[in-house]
């Protein structure tokens, strides 16, 4: 891989550097098999949850049976309903490589806990270098890629965005056209425009930060926060998350 443009960022307690490059990327994977705390990740993204009665109506509705059965004066009125199934869809946005190499295996039980969870009607797991540009990827090898504006297209906004990143990039890539350290990306429009869209097409979003709270000042993180509710990669801040999630947002329009 032939480095053809390199730009250096630097913040408080941080000394990174990002190369733009033609090539196809290549990064450490993150893991779908830790057992470690993945545990208690579930327990928290369990708390994102909501259910719909679908199929034919053979549950018992106990308290309806029993206001029936008042009003027929006794006589026994059985009313059943169809059960209850999931219906969260949840999108999970993973950066992977470079900056975030370091919390490769905090992300991975994360990745491993969705994984797991039961209880989403839908997962969808796309990948991602630094920002989001034009494109997202199926696959941490950044092959299979789909077209943002197609995402929109396919989810309506009651699927629930989960970004995890540090949010650590130089300036230019999140704000710059041309920013994107792929050539391959959509560079048309910057990064936080992109990342805007998906945010306002979505109606329940968050960002999940593994970076420390005392370098989240005086960097691009401060500008992300500008776009998503940040929370810290904890088991605190996993719950508090899954609360926002689940609380009601106003629609709002993409601006792609």
């Amino acid at each position: 891989m032939r480095p053809v443009k390199v730009s250096v960022w630097g913040g408080p307690g941080k000394h990174r550097s990002a190369i733009q490059v033609a090539d196809a990327r290549q990064y450490r994977p993150y893991r779908a098999d830790l057992t470690l705390d993945v545990r208690q990740m579930q327990i928290a993204l369990r708390r994102l949850r909501s259910f719909v009665r679908e199929g034919v109506k053979e549950e018992l509705d106990i308290e309806a049976s029993i206001d029936a059965t008042a009003k027929n004066a006794g006589e026994l009125e059985i009313i059943t309903r169809a059960t209850k199934h999931p219906n969260t869809r949840v999108i999970l946005m993973m950066d992977v490589g470079g900056s975030m190499d370091p919390h490769r295996y905090l992300v991975s039980r994360l990745f491993t806990a969705a994984r797991k969870t039961n209880n989403f009607k839908e997962l969808r797991c796309y990948y991602f270098h630094n920002c989001v540009y034009g494109r997202v990827y199926r696959t941490d090898d950044f092959d299979k890629p789909i077209m943002v504006r197609d995402l929109l297209r396919e989810c309506d906004n009651k699927y629930k965005l989960i970004m995890v990143g540090d949010a650590l990039m130089a300036p230019f890539e999140l704000h710059a056209k041309g920013g994107a350290l792929a050539y391959n990306e959509d560079n048309n429009l910057p990064g936080f425009a992109w990342l805007s869209s998906l945010q306002q097409h979505f109606k329940r979003s968050v960002w999940l930060n593994p970076e420390p709270l005392r370098f989240w000042e005086e960097s691009t993180i401060q500008d992300v926060r500008c776009v998503f509710e940040m929370f810290p990669l904890t088991l605190d801040g996993l719950t508090h998350a899954m609360a926002y999630l689940n609380k009601p947002s106003k629609m709002t329009a993409s601006v792609l």
